[in-house]
């Protein structure tokens, strides 16, 4: 079966893709800094919630990579993390979707990817209080720890990963695409 995320378009200008080959650092959550709330609920995400998932997943990959997606593969591992409870959604007060988190199990921790906030809700908070209620809910369920994956050249992630409690783990020239990073890594699967 073929696991690829992504297919090469080169659509969009270098200077807007997120760095895909061997410049991503490796982000451990050390203890978790609240954010300061912003207007809107998080919640788990839900089956009903499938289509929006996969077109955001999408378009963060066309963002972050400048590749176009495979949206098949995508809805497929969509389907499996919602069914598993590992995605996370950000509704406005007047209940619009505007941002979302996944994470994937790795070992006896979980890997946060697939964080993506609508552009006119950017700058908000609206990730910060996703990502931040996503790492509450599973320290809670026990898990040991909370890793993620962000672009040496990204220093706005950077940012808001450490105001979360992130810190720099490892520098992660061997690690996978940003688009692996995006969606659910192998061992997230069935």
């Amino acid at each position: 079966m073929d696991h690829t995320l992504y297919r090469p378009s080169g659509d969009l200008p270098r200077d807007s893709r997120c760095s895909q080959h061997g410049s991503l650092d490796r982000m451990v959550l050390e203890h978790l800094i609240e954010p300061p709330a912003c207007s809107g609920t998080v919640r788990k995400a839900t089956l009903a919630d499938l289509d929006l998932i996969v077109d955001w997943k999408c378009t963060a990959i066309r963002e972050a990579v400048g590749e176009e997606p495979v949206p098949a593969r995508v809805r497929e591992t969509t389907l499996g993390q919602l069914e598993r409870g590992m995605v996370w959604l950000m509704e406005s007060q007047a209940g619009e979707p505007v941002s979302m988190a996944n994470c994937s199990q790795a070992g006896q921790g979980l890997r946060i990817g697939g964080v993506y906030t609508q552009p006119e809700h950017r700058g908000h908070g609206c990730c910060q209080n996703t990502v931040a209620a996503l790492c509450r809910d599973v320290l809670a369920q026990g898990y040991q720890s909370v890793t993620l994956l962000v672009d040496r050249e990204n220093p706005v992630s950077k940012r808001v990963y450490r105001k979360l409690g992130f810190v720099v783990l490892e520098d992660s020239k061997a690690a996978p695409s940003v688009a692996a990073a995006i969606g659910p890594q192998k061992e997230d699967e069935p």
